[in-house]
């Protein structure tokens, strides 16, 4: 992880773990909080789902929110939200 130049994935153990070795990257979240989970540094760009999602951040809206959360039949995903134009914008302003 060391070598990477940069990072994108979503909320996850590696995401934390580039983030300490100060890789650049671009996080993306859907059912977690940028603001509950990752910290602010100037090397990382977070992208969250459409705020308008049912489930965007729903894993800190809800009471013991470290449980399953069940998204609907068929799966309401809120990751589906977050454009490829946004990935790439946000790699775009890292890589400068």
């Amino acid at each position: 992880m060391g070598a990477a130049r940069l990072f994108i994935g979503i909320d996850s153990f590696p995401a934390h773990v580039a983030g300490a070795m100060r890789v650049s990257r671009v996080v993306l979240f859907g059912i977690t909080s940028p603001g509950s989970i990752l910290c602010d540094a100037p090397n990382t760009l977070a992208i969250t789902s459409d705020l308008a999602h049912p489930f965007t951040g729903i894993r800190h809206r809800i009471k013991g929110g470290m449980g399953t959360i069940d998204l609907g039949r068929p799966a309401k995903n809120p990751m589906s939200t977050i454009s490829v134009e946004q990935v790439t914008s946000a790699v775009s302003q890292l890589l400068k």
